[in-house]
């Protein structure tokens, strides 16, 4: 099950409810729980999990992180031929034009940092 939560201005990692329908796979915050972590908080950066799976957003998560103009944190965690795991965590930021048509990206994601 993927995992995800915000990262406060004030340094606090905030792990939010993962409400998709299909949470294994995808992640939706609610947004009820986001504007509450906001409040508390702020909001720096947004994160969720990829299991299995290395720290690249998917198209889901483009049109997902689309909503906000913050870097977007993916963890990945997948198994080391059973001697353990691998760990990722990749930083982007998306720059988006706002067309008549709506969002559109602007270039690939911008890699801010992967450990």
């Amino acid at each position: 099950m993927e995992c995800c939560g915000i990262v406060g201005h004030d340094g606090a990692v905030v792990p939010l409810e993962n409400t998709h329908h299909d949470p294994k796979f995808n992640f939706l915050i609610d947004n009820l729980a986001l504007t509450k972590a906001h409040a508390e908080h702020g909001i720096a950066a947004i994160y969720h999990s990829h299991c299995n799976f290395i720290a690249l957003p998917s198209g889901g998560d483009l049109e997902l992180c689309s909503w906000y103009s913050l870097p977007y944190l993916i963890v990945s965690v997948w198994p080391d031929h059973g001697h353990g795991l691998n760990a990722q965590v990749c930083a982007f930021l998306l720059e988006l034009d706002n067309t008549p048509y709506g969002k559109h990206f602007r270039g690939a994601p911008e890699v801010l940092e992967c450990m």
